[in-house]
């Protein structure tokens, strides 16, 4: 009796992690297409093009908390200076990345709205996150449907087998 109450119990708190699996990677999921929208209208909007020069690497700290310790990392997001119509207007990648992707006076590939120069994308940037939120969200999901499935067959056999 004491085992079938243990198998029980080890069901239940394993349903719910297969559930809580599940629901996280929908959620990224879901921000992996928010994100896609987000873009794909800056893309819409952005339809000129021009070259811009890393004039720095902003540095950013990033702190990371476990339970004995907090670690810093830095990434760095390019600075650059692009030109439309002999204005020059500044801009900063979107995302970051240590080593720096970019060196002081590299050439980058700029995206503006004609209509309003200030609005910017860089190419390269924000693709990479799109496609590692949607693989991430999908293993999560794959991974909490197959245990869940598999709960569930062995729940029917373990009741059948008591009967």
């Amino acid at each position: 009796m004491s085992r079938r109450k243990t198998t029980l119990a080890n069901t239940k708190f394993n349903k719910g992690i297969s559930v809580f699996l599940i629901i996280v990677g929908m959620v990224i999921i879901a921000a992996g297409f928010f994100i896609a929208s987000n873009k794909k209208k800056e893309v819409e909007r952005c339809t000129a093009q021009t070259t811009g020069i890393v004039t720095s690497n902003k540095v950013e700290k990033i702190k990371k908390k476990s339970r004995k310790r907090t670690t810093t990392s830095k990434i760095y997001r390019p600075v650059f200076t692009y030109e439309v119509d002999g204005i020059s207007y500044e801009g900063i990648g979107e995302n970051g990345q240590n080593p720096p992707k970019y060196q002081v006076g590299d050439e980058i590939k700029v995206h503006y709205d004609p209509d309003d120069p200030k609005t910017y994308y860089v190419t390269d940037t924000s693709r990479t996150t799109r496609i590692s939120m949607s693989i991430c969200g999908g293993v999560f999901t794959i991974v909490g449907a197959v245990m869940l499935t598999y709960i569930k067959k062995n729940g029917k056999s373990t009741e059948q087998g008591d009967t």
